[in-house]
């Protein structure tokens, strides 16, 4: 309200904005930067009705998360398919755990598959065109997820218990299903799993891509 005020004081006032305005604008190299910004507005004044028909402006457009939404779906798909003796939850919705002692610094994976109160794979949902885990960043996983993963191992892990981490990631053709050894723990893989997002009902390619991978590693 502070802010809203500063600009009142400045003669600035809330208008009704068209499209054809922002068309308008002229950018230097200072303000270049705000050119996405602005077309993204464009594009919600005209969904709601600022330069189109009066139906369109009664319909209301929202962003999404595709994130958020790709693990949303995963949950979806691998609580419906694994088999009984899997149990799989989901940090995100529940509670993390606190990595340090004295509760600090709380983890939340995005998925977590357990069999037998043993967590044997940990799954990190990203909606990135991430195909293997590669020999350096350029070719594969950034290092700040394969940082993060790493963490989930660690504090996951179990004295004799093999352990799985995957990131599941959408693509388009052919599926992959790329997983490593880790070099100092054996016992403990990690790895990279996409879906063919051109056929989202074809029910084999989940069983075989990742319900395969985990059953095999644990």
């Amino acid at each position: 309200s502070g802010f809203d005020e500063r600009l009142a004081a400045f003669g600035v006032e809330a208008t009704k904005i068209k499209p054809a305005e922002i068309d308008s604008i002229r950018y230097t190299r200072l303000s270049a930067g705000y050119r996405p910004l602005m077309q993204v507005s464009k594009a919600l004044i005209s969904r709601f009705g600022g330069g189109g028909t009066a139906a369109l402006g009664q319909v209301p457009s929202y962003f999404l998360d595709m994130a958020e939404l790709w693990e949303n779906y995963l949950f979806a798909v691998l609580r419906r398919h694994l088999p009984a003796e899997y149990r799989i939850s989901s940090p995100n919705e529940t509670s993390g755990d606190w990595l340090l002692a004295g509760c600090k610094r709380q983890i939340r994976p995005d998925l977590l598959i357990e069999k037998e109160g043993v967590v044997v794979a940990v799954l990190d949902a990203k909606f990135k065109s991430y195909t293997q885990i590669g020999s350096h960043e350029k070719s594969g996983v950034s290092r700040e997820d394969l940082y993060q993963m790493g963490t989930y191992l660690y504090h996951y892990s179990r004295n004799g218990h093999p352990l799985l981490g995957l990131f599941v990631t959408p693509a388009s053709g052919e599926l992959a299903a790329n997983v490593e050894t880790m070099s100092r723990h054996s016992q403990h893989k990690l790895g990279v799993v996409t879906f063919n997002i051109d056929s989202w009902d074809d029910e084999p390619s989940i069983e075989h891509n990742l319900i395969e991978k985990i059953r095999t590693s644990d």
